[in-house]
């Protein structure tokens, strides 16, 4: 996390979104959005319990860890084809955009709503406590 040093996103094969601190030897917790799966994740550079997820159906899951830790808040439509999302980057300059490139050759950028662009109230004390649970 570009928010907390002990703090990293995972994703892969099993098909879920783990959130690990470096100094425990399990995921603090895992989501399973049930796209099959995973290839690619990216913290938002704006909000610290926000991510994007790239998914094997051709979805672009965005989960806001303040609202639910299991379920998306916002799922895209990353590839019309339904092919796989394999990359996922948010625009470091502009926050609120988001882009992910498919399997198919498309790339899409997408503007995000503000509550999942800019961040509201001191949400590194909050990942800071997900990180020491």
């Amino acid at each position: 996390s570009p928010f907390h040093r002990n703090v990293f996103l995972a994703c892969g094969t099993d098909g879920c979104l783990h959130f690990y601190s470096v100094l425990q030897n399990r995921p603090l917790f895992s989501a399973d959005p049930s796209h099959g799966y995973l290839f690619n994740v990216r913290w938002s550079p704006a909000r610290p319990l926000v991510c994007a997820v790239g998914t094997a159906d051709g979805h672009l899951l965005v989960y806001d860890f303040k609202s639910s830790q299991v379920h998306p808040t916002l799922t895209l439509e990353g590839d019309s084809t339904k092919g796989a999302v394999l990359a996922v980057e948010f625009n470091y300059k502009r926050p609120q955009y988001v882009a992910c490139g498919g399997v198919s050759g498309q790339v899409k950028i997408y503007r995000l709503p503000s509550d999942l662009s800019h961040s509201v109230g001191d949400e590194s004390t909050l990942l800071k406590g997900l990180a020491e649970s």
